[in-house]
C-alpha cells in the first residue's frame, strides 16, 4: 500500500517541487522526487524539467520524449513538457524534431518572444524561409511580409552562414520597398566572401548611392576594389 500511495505526487507536491526547480533549488527538488516512481509521467516531467534546467539538455531529451504524450493534454504539466522539449532539442541542434513541439508551445503562449524567436532560428535552418520569417516577425514586432521582415530574416540567414537563402531574402526585401537600407549592401558582402568581386561593387555602389553616410558601405567597396588591383580607389575608399 505505501508503495502505491508514493508512487504519483499529489497536485500540490508536483507544484512545490516545481517550484523548487524554476527557484533553481535543484539538489531539494530531487531529494523530493526519489519518493516517487521516476517513470510515471508527472515525475518523468519534472525530472525532465529539472535537468533542463541543469543545462543538460540530453537528459531532459531522454525523460521527456516518451512521457510528455502521456500527460493529460490542456494541463500545465503537458505543456511545460512540450516546450521544454522543443527547446531542448533545439539546444541539441535536433531542429526538425523541436519544431513540432515549438509549434505546439506556440498555440498558447502567443506572446512568448523567446519561443517565436527560437522557432523562427528552426525553420530557417531547416529550409522553411516563411515560416522562419513569420515566427521572427512576431518575436521582433513587425508584420511578417513587410520589406524590414525580408531584411531581418537575411540578416538571422547570414549568421547562420545561409547566404544564398540570405540573398533570397534580400531581393524579395527589395522587390517590396526599392530603396531599403542594408539590403544592397548585404548582398554585396555575400558576393564578397563567394568571390564574385564586380556583383559585390555593383550592390555597394547601389547602397552608398541610397545611403551615402554608411561607413560600412564605402569600407566594403574599398575593400573589392583592393581585391581587383585597383589599389588608389581602394585606399581612397579606406
Amino acid at each position: 500500500m505505501a508503495a502505491t500511495q508514493t508512487r504519483i505526487p499529489d497536485a500540490p507536491t508536483v507544484a512545490a517541487i516545481r517550484q523548487l526547480i524554476h527557484a533553481g533549488q535543484l539538489g531539494a527538488a530531487a531529494e523530493r522526487l526519489q519518493a516517487f516512481d521516476p517513470v510515471e509521467p508527472l515525475v518523468a516531467y519534472l525530472r525532465g524539467l529539472a535537468a533542463y534546467h541543469a543545462d543538460d539538455h540530453q537528459k531532459a531529451i531522454e525523460i521527456l520524449l516518451p512521457a510528455a504524450s502521456k500527460l493529460p493534454g490542456h494541463t500545465l504539466e503537458r505543456r511545460e513538457a512540450e516546450q521544454v522539449l522543443g527547446l531542448a532539442l533545439y539546444g541539441a541542434g535536433r531542429l526538425a524534431e523541436a519544431v513540432p513541439y515549438l509549434e505546439a508551445t506556440r498555440e498558447w503562449a502567443r506572446d512568448n518572444v523567446e519561443l517565436h524567436y527560437f522557432l523562427g532560428l528552426a525553420y530557417l535552418q531547416t529550409g522553411n524561409a516563411d515560416a522562419g520569417r513569420g515566427a521572427l516577425a512576431v518575436s521582433f514586432g513587425m508584420p511578417p511580409d513587410g520589406a524590414a521582415a525580408h531584411l531581418m530574416a537575411a540578416q538571422m540567414l547570414i549568421r547562420l552562414n545561409l547566404d544564398e537563402a540570405a540573398a533570397g531574402e534580400l531581393k524579395r526585401a527589395l522587390e517590396k520597398e526599392a530603396r531599403l537600407p542594408q539590403a544592397r549592401f548585404l548582398l554585396g558582402q555575400i558576393a564578397l566572401f563567394r568571390g564574385r568581386l564586380d556583383e559585390s561593387a555593383q550592390w555597394t555602389r547601389g547602397e552608398i548611392e541610397i545611403n551615402p553616410g554608411n561607413a560600412m558601405a564605402w569600407y566594403q567597396l574599398g575593400d573589392v576594389h583592393v581585391r581587383q588591383a585597383r589599389w588608389d580607389q581602394g585606399i581612397a575608399m579606406l
